[in-house]
């Protein structure tokens, strides 16, 4: 797929230098350095946003709720759902 989208920022010479070395080091240009490197820590943030870890025991507990049977609705809901029915229509 052609890039045809520009990515500009500003760094320090210092900044500038170290990111060279790195991308001279891996045998990349800057611009492939920085694009791999970036992407790679944007994958793991959408990744550590986006997900939700469980140690053992917490994972054994959640599936245990999943698993477990569903109580009968109580008369605060029964009585909830038919006042629902009452005032709603479909179409």
């Amino acid at each position: 797929m052609a890039r045809t989208e520009r990515i500009e920022f500003r760094a320090t010479g210092e900044e500038r230098a170290l990111i060279l070395r790195a991308a001279e080091l891996e045998g990349r240009t800057i611009t492939e350095y920085l694009l791999a490197t970036v992407k790679e820590a944007a994958r793991r943030t959408i990744e550590r946003h986006e997900s939700i870890r469980l140690n053992a025991e917490d994972g054994r507990a959640f599936v245990s709720l999943l698993m477990a049977p569903v109580p009968e609705p109580g008369a605060a809901l029964r009585k909830a759902k038919a006042e629902h029915r009452s005032s709603v229509t479909r179409r």
